[in-house]
């Protein structure tokens, strides 16, 4: 750094603050700090850099979904796209970390526990059982994406999330709105907390009308809204609208819609949740819950920035939105 502050005619703390982007340099002396860099061959010692500064600049994405379900659904993309795009402008660098098995449980545990990230932005924080009380007692910085039922770690990480109860009553309301009184509702996995709160949001609106006779869980895919669909209409009950828990499940419940030859949505209706590109693709265009995901992502930066400032953790809950297309 010394050869390279000699060479741009700079001190070293300007060299330092150009390496380390930041805003109290000008653009002239960024380029000539940088064509010095270049001149002199310079190249950063990170591990330098961490002993002095305490700092990796590294940052751990943390996921704890299995990998096909992952890569499978496109919230996680939205989410990752948000983080990337906010991270990108700093001198952080995001670590994917794969943790759904217990072989990489426990590769993460130890990298973790070795120090190695300066902040941990974990996404699937609701089907955690094992690392969550690892960074409970943990000092690293951690933004949790998702709520956590009955908050047990209450004060101890921040955290942002979307309300799904309130956005599953958005859906619920249009659908009263139209008039339907023979709902169905078809769910993702049993127990993933977003599901519960979204059966509890259409029932705040939708009552008796919607028992659990009527309630269908599965996975969050086109099969499982397919077979789900093509099941209940085999029971004979009468259905003039279905509520889908994710856009994956209200497409394929159109697929099974259109094969018995219902007209969607003069006969029934059917509202998905996410507003996921594939929403506005499907036929017809699908009536959805809108959720900020790719907010939620750069929130989440946001919100890591605070604790590595020295903030005190925090909740930021975003709001949700209905889109209304031509399937309802």
């Amino acid at each position: 750094m010394r050869d390279v502050a000699r060479l741009a005619g700079v001190s070293k703390t300007t060299v330092s603050r150009v390496l380390n982007g930041s805003d109290l340099v000008t653009e002239d002396t960024r380029t000539q700090v940088e064509d010095a860099i270049q001149r002199a061959g310079y190249v950063v010692s990170y591990q330098a850099r961490s002993l002095a500064t305490g700092r990796s600049d590294a940052v751990a994405l943390l996921v704890t979904e299995p990998f096909q379900d992952m890569w499978a659904d496109p919230t996680f993309a939205s989410i990752l796209g948000g983080i990337y795009s906010a991270l990108s402008p700093t001198p952080m660098t995001p670590l994917l970390l794969q943790a759904s098995t217990a072989a990489e449980q426990t590769k993460v545990r130890s990298l973790l526990e070795q120090g190695v990230v300066d902040g941990i932005i974990h996404l699937t924080p609701y089907v955690d059982s094992v690392l969550l009380e690892l960074l409970s007692t943990m000092r690293t910085p951690t933004v949790l994406c998702g709520g956590l039922p009955g908050e047990p770690y209450a004060g101890q990480f921040s955290t942002v999330y979307a309300d799904d109860e309130i956005g599953s009553r958005l859906a619920a309301t249009c659908l009263a709105e139209r008039g339907r009184e023979h709902p169905v509702a078809l769910l993702g996995p049993r127990e993933n907390p977003a599901n519960v709160d979204r059966l509890a949001g259409y029932r705040t609106v939708l009552g008796d009308l919607l028992p659990d006779a009527r309630v269908r869980f599965g996975e969050w895919d086109e099969r499982s809204g397919r077979e789900a669909a093509t099941q209940v209409l085999a029971t004979g009950m009468p259905v003039d609208a279905l509520l889908c828990a994710s856009d994956r499940i209200a497409v394929g419940a159109l697929e099974a819609l259109e094969t018995a030859g219902l007209n969607v949505p003069v006969e029934i209706s059917v509202i998905g949740f996410d507003d996921h590109p594939l929403a506005a693709r499907s036929t017809p265009p699908l009536t959805t819950v809108a959720q900020p995901m790719v907010s939620e992502g750069e929130v989440a930066v946001g919100l890591l920035k605070e604790l590595l400032a020295g903030g005190a953790p925090r909740t930021e809950v975003l709001p949700m939105e209905l889109r209304r297309r031509a399937s309802a």
